[in-house]
């Protein structure tokens, strides 16, 4: 695989919260957290979340 993640499964991420609401909005209240300017840029987060 030359990816992480499967291709094929983007066209479903917007129905993500579908399984479990409470842990989607739990990820997605981390994952706006994560980019809030603090130390580091957004941009910073951004480019070493694209290394990663």
């Amino acid at each position: 695989m030359s990816s992480y993640y499967n291709p094929n499964h983007l066209p479903n991420f917007g129905t993500i919260a579908e399984g479990n609401p409470e842990l989607a909005e739990k990820f997605f209240a981390y994952y706006g957290a994560v980019f809030v300017e603090g130390a580091l840029s957004t941009r910073e987060k951004a480019l070493i979340a694209l290394v990663v």
